[in-house]
């Protein structure tokens, strides 16, 4: 009997070592109106926001205008910044109101957020971002529009687990849907 024990054990490690090297994640949700301004001003031409906590992080948002909204994650002492101009070629953008982090070891890895901008002379855009939390950088990895693709957050989750899963380095392009 403890044979066949050992035996299920050892076929059970080894087809649990066989599996993707994909990193298991935790879905958590930042509400932007909940996080707490730092400006005491009333007139100040710019937002700065703490949110708090993320898992081992802490999170700020800063705002000077609708095209100048910038998240920075503090993770021990090293700051990673948003680059969500890319996705806009620096068109004003209208931010999300909630944005989707998931977590690995207690760590942002992905993050979520939906925005929306009109280039110049062009048709409103709104877009479900992927993005790619680096060291230095919260970098973008893929887009969705959501007026051109039906459930784009359904979408947004299968690209993560079948495209991105084991993405720890930023792209040189990024993927568009």
């Amino acid at each position: 009997m403890n044979r066949k024990i050992l035996s299920l054990g050892i076929a059970l490690t080894a087809l649990f070592s066989c599996q993707s090297n994909a990193v298991a994640t935790k879905i958590v949700y930042t509400t932007v109106k909940n996080c707490a301004e730092t400006v005491a001003n009333d007139n100040a031409a710019f937002s700065e926001l703490n949110c708090g906590a993320l898992g081992g992080s802490t999170l700020r948002i800063k705002q000077q205008s609708p095209q100048y909204f910038t998240l920075l994650l503090n993770t021990a002492g090293a700051t990673a910044t948003s680059e969500l101009e890319t996705y806009t070629a620096e068109a004003p953008m209208e931010p999300g109101k909630v944005i989707e982090w998931h977590l690995s070891d207690n760590q942002p890895r992905f993050m979520v957020f939906r925005i929306s901008f009109q280039p110049d002379g062009g048709k409103a855009t709104q877009l479900l971002t992927l993005n790619l939390v680096a060291k230095d950088r919260i970098c973008p990895l893929a887009s969705i529009d959501t007026a051109k693709t039906a459930k784009a957050n359904e979408k947004i989750h299968e690209l993560i687990k079948a495209d991105f899963a084991n993405t720890k380095e930023c792209p040189q392009n990024i993927l568009a849907i």
